[in-house]
């Protein structure tokens, strides 16, 4: 199992190994292929190794105040991924986009500039540019999305945002019809 420790130091720090990055590839392989004994070894660390759809990540049980920061930054990637929605409504993994390409669509939605400007509100950042880039290397450094084309400034999103949409899909709120 030459790949437990590789796997084990990713997931713990909060990353995803994805289907469908090439980088990935042997990680998410030898998962789908030792995933039973791979979840006991790993459970027996407190970390619970989960499946997704075509992507794996570790949760835990966690303490109050952690739970309460997990839901902040869920909120946030909420926002993201409503962000990009409005931006492509077909945003989803493999979908390639550019930062250039974004702000030209800013130039004619209003509603994805207002989006934008209503996720930083309050911050530092002035330049729309500034803005959305900052956007897209939180999605990044997540493991969200990958840069494809340095040059070209070119992403791709990656198997691991169907974890964001899996999240909003659990999301289950119920009006209560009743009023007093």
């Amino acid at each position: 199992m030459k790949y437990k420790a590789i796997i084990f130091e990713r997931l713990s720090k909060g990353k995803f190994i994805n289907s469908n990055l090439k980088s990935d590839r042997p990680l998410f392989d030898f998962v789908e292929e030792h995933f039973e004994s791979l979840f006991q070894d790993f459970e027996e660390l407190n970390f619970v190794l989960q499946r997704g759809d075509g992507f794996y990540y570790f949760s835990r049980t966690e303490s109050k105040a952690t739970l309460e920061r997990k839901l902040k930054t869920a909120f946030k990637w909420i926002d993201y991924m409503d962000f990009f929605k409005t931006y492509n409504s077909s945003f989803s993994a493999g979908i390639r986009f550019s930062i250039t390409g974004i702000s030209g669509e800013m130039k004619v939605n209003t509603a994805l500039k207002e989006k934008l400007r209503a996720l930083h509100k309050g911050s530092k950042l002035e330049s729309e540019l500034e803005m959305l880039t900052k956007m897209v290397d939180a999605l990044e450094a997540e493991g969200f999305i990958v840069l494809e084309d340095a040059y070209e400034s070119t992403y791709r999103v990656l198997s691991s945002w169907s974890y964001l949409e899996e999240l909003i899909l659990k999301i289950d709120i119920t009006e209560d019809l009743h009023t007093s």
